[in-house]
């Protein structure tokens, strides 16, 4: 059965039964429609303000990641593209209050709440933060915009958070560059790596391996190597060098 508000204007507005909230097939949705929402702070789903259903449909047709914070607890509500930033966190974080879940950020975040529920909006570039998701503490990278969300009476009722993970963009620019960077000495060492030409040992040191002094080496038509010139010829001592006469 669909649901119709009539607003004292007189237009018609549409609202999902509360049965199917929220429409669709993620998890994180279905998660929300089972969540045993009435032994949290913002009571069952039926008495939530119109407005937070309108942003928590919002965030959850979103693919990038948003989580919602309402009420006097900051209580999460977020999307499938934020599951996957909380790691271990979820599912538990789903419902839970933001200081509860994310203590170990909870100095950075607290004075920057205050000011988004006083109705500024905060946006941080590259943002490093030290959290824990999978057990262990990293150093993440966070591009990161917190805005307020207003609530029937106008006023500062939530936040909503869209943050995007940098820290695995840097890493693999820098695997790249490293890469890039030993593939180039690699052909550097090649170009300076002379084959395995025999020398004269009278040859100086910065010779050209085709140019003994006064004698002139050619290369062989078959493999390319240096062929001495004619003349009476003996093996030297050095393993790779021949010696006139």
């Amino acid at each position: 059965m669909v649901n119709l508000t009539v607003k004292n204007l007189g237009h018609i507005s549409y609202l999902p039964p509360i049965a199917t909230w929220p429409i669709g097939s993620d998890e994180t949705a279905s998660l929300v429609r089972v969540h045993e929402w009435s032994q949290t702070s913002l009571g069952p789903v039926e008495h939530w303000a119109r407005s937070l259903r309108t942003v928590v449909d919002l965030a959850l047709a979103s693919q990038f990641p948003m989580v919602v914070l309402w009420g006097r607890d900051l209580l999460q509500i977020y999307n499938d593209a934020y599951r996957d930033l909380m790691g271990g966190k979820h599912p538990s974080g789903l419902g839970q209050p933001t200081r509860e879940c994310w203590p170990e950020v909870w100095d950075f975040n607290e004075p920057i709440y205050a000011q988004v529920l006083r109705g500024e909006a905060l946006t941080f570039a590259d943002q490093v933060f030290a959290i824990s998701r999978h057990g262990y503490i990293e150093q993440v990278h966070f591009t990161i915009c917190y805005s307020p969300l207003r609530g029937e009476s106008d006023t500062v009722d939530g936040i909503l958070i869209t943050a995007f993970e940098t820290h695995r963009a840097f890493s693999n620019s820098n695997d790249l560059a490293v890469a890039f960077n030993m593939t180039e000495r690699r052909r550097n060492r090649g170009r300076r790596r002379r084959p395995g030409i025999p020398v004269h040992p009278r040859q100086p040191r910065n010779a050209s391996p085709t140019r003994l002094q006064s004698d002139r080496w050619s290369r062989s038509p078959v493999c390319g190597g240096a062929v001495p010139p004619p003349g009476p010829m003996r093996y030297s001592s050095c393993r790779c060098a021949y010696a006139r006469e």
